[in-house]
């Protein structure tokens, strides 16, 4: 083929591509926009950066097309000229004819297979991290719409807040003033205490799970339902609590190079993670059951202490139970068995290492609460039908309920357990002869462990299947084009267009069924590559039926 041909054909053929490809691209990045600025996560700014943003993730998308309409018009306009028909009466053969198109076909699929698997994840994870509020902005607006937060047990409501620069020295990345703060403390979904302070300080820290809140407020007062605030106290913070990120890493957001890495470590991907410390999570409170256990069978009393202040000191607060042992193990509630029968269960609460109230009571227990690797376990005593006495002045009155809350174990429990392996997790937990209930976690890590190769398989070649739909389209697109040099160019890209479609639902469809648990990998695979097969072969006759014109 001469050298000229090549040029002139090609050159066509990347004005018509470069032009097709801006117009396409542009009007799916602003349709990936409607949705969020729908629902009001992203302002007038926000909107024009996700545009740009999402440019090169919508080239994938755009290419295919734009690349079979540049190979049908520059085709269509020469067939239609004859100038395919001189070149073949000249010696030219239709093979070299549609070499420019298979070269820049070629180009195209290694530069979208570059764009897919190195550059568009990270735009993919730019734009969603746009479209999500952080833990700062979620807080902000909630209260400014007067919408309560939930955090773990608490709901909170203020009246105002404002965002402060973080204590010089501290890890916070943001902090937060609220005034008029009202805390709701819930138990399973139902208020059982208050408290209320004219204002108070969050400080926000960065975790990898999410952002870990602390608080310090002023003449902060609790009440239980009784309106009693001895047990409870004057506190000036709650327990840390866990704001979870809004935005989840996925398959989608993570290049070849990451895609190989979680393969190698699948625990390392967040999905995995959760159902690991599912596990962990249980262990923690099996082991402080036995630690409390252990205490009460020993010495008949088990040591729980407040929560440490925000400055790191230690709190005043202390409590001791008294008891003979713990009922069956139970995640959510343990009941202290007295040490002999017909006796009853002392709690004695200490401030700044001096008795002050001694709770006396026949149904006693304890409720652990973790819900995240970040922070050490909590607890809260709860007490029916007690009798209260304080130590100072020797009064004794009766009460329907009593609960000590905000309390944790002397040692530490969760820093042992959250470096453990999945192996040291599963030996450890045999200890403890729970068969019965490690089987389902150990299971559901495994199907996890199983959903996420799945879908990393179903990345990496929808992402290459999309890349060579890109040489298959070009082809199709000017073998089209050529044998329908009589008919309009616009009926030539329909022939040509929805083949195109048919294909890419394809890829998608295949890419959804490999996916799903349970679905034999074959189909999907054979699906998603389904389309690429079909219009090559169709491709293929086209261009034979042309050469014996």
């Amino acid at each position: 083929m001469p050298l000229f041909l090549f040029w002139y054909i090609l050159r066509d053929l990347l004005k018509i591509l470069a032009i097709s490809t801006l117009v396409l691209v542009s009007v799916i990045s602003f349709g990936a926009a409607i949705r969020p600025l729908s629902e009001g996560l992203i302002g007038p700014w926000r909107l024009l950066v996700f545009i740009f943003l999402a440019m090169p993730p919508m080239l994938q998308f755009a290419l295919p097309f734009s690349v079979a309409f540049s190979a049908t018009i520059v085709y269509h306009r020469m067939a239609q000229d004859n100038e395919f028909s001189a070149c073949a009466a000249s010696g030219v053969p239709y093979t070299h004819i549609l070499l420019p198109a298979a070269s820049l076909g070629v180009v195209m699929t290694i530069g979208l297979s570059l764009l897919t698997n190195y550059i568009c994840p990270q735009f993919w994870e730019a734009m969603n991290r746009t479209a999500h509020l952080d833990a700062p902005e979620f807080f902000v607006r909630s209260v400014q719409h007067g919408e309560a937060i939930e955090a773990g047990d608490l709901l909170i409501r203020a009246q105002s807040v404002e965002r402060i620069d973080p204590a010089p020295g501290s890890n916070a990345y943001a902090s937060l003033r609220v005034h008029g703060l009202v805390v709701m403390i819930l138990d399973k979904g139902r208020a059982e205490a208050i408290g209320s302070a004219p204002q108070g300080v969050f400080n926000l820290t960065q975790a990898r799970s999410g952002t870990v809140v602390t608080s310090i407020f002023d003449e902060l007062v609790v009440m239980n339902e009784d309106n009693d605030d001895l047990l409870l106290t004057r506190e000036s913070q709650f327990e840390p609590w866990v704001i979870p990120n809004t935005f989840k890493d996925s398959p989608k957001f993570m290049d070849l190079s990451e895609l190989r890495r979680i393969v190698s470590a699948p625990e390392t991907f967040w999905r995995v993670a959760e159902k690991i410390n599912a596990f962990r999570i249980w262990l923690a409170k099996r082991q402080l059951y036995l630690d409390t256990e252990a205490q009460l069978r020993s010495t008949g009393r088990a040591v729980l202490a407040g929560l440490p202040r925000e400055d790191g000191a230690e709190s005043e607060l202390r409590v001791e139970i008294y008891g003979g042992s713990l009922g069956g193990f139970n995640p959510d509630a343990w009941r202290v068995q007295p040490g002999r029968s017909g006796e009853r269960v002392r709690v004695v609460k200490f401030v700044r290492g001096r008795p002050d109230v001694e709770l006396v009571g026949d149904d006693v227990s304890i409720r652990p609460r973790l819900t995240s690797m970040l922070v050490e376990p909590t607890l809260s005593i709860s007490m029916r039908n007690p009798s209260l006495k304080i130590l100072a002045s020797g009064v004794t009155t009766k009460k329907s309920k009593a609960s000590i809350s905000r309390l944790h174990s002397t040692k530490l429990i969760m820093a042992p357990i959250r470096d453990l392996t999945v192996q040291e997790l599963a030996d450890l937990s045999h200890q403890y002869g729970d068969d019965d209930v490690v089987r389902p976690m150990s299971r559901a890590i495994v199907r996890e462990i199983d959903r996420v190769y799945r879908n990393i398989l179903s990345r990496i070649h929808e992402r290459t299947a999309l890349s060579v739909s890109c040489l298959v389209m070009m082809l199709l697109g000017a073998t089209l084009a050529i044998r329908l040099r009589t008919s309009l160019p616009l009926t030539v890209y329909l022939f040509s267009f929805i083949p195109a479609i048919i294909g890419l639902v394809l890829i998608s469809t295949g890419a959804d069924m490999l996916r799903t648990v349970g679905a034999p990998n074959t189909l999907g695979l054979l699906i998603i590559w389904s389309g690429n097969l079909a219009m090559a072969v169709f491709a293929m006759l086209t261009l034979r039926r042309v050469a014996r014109t």
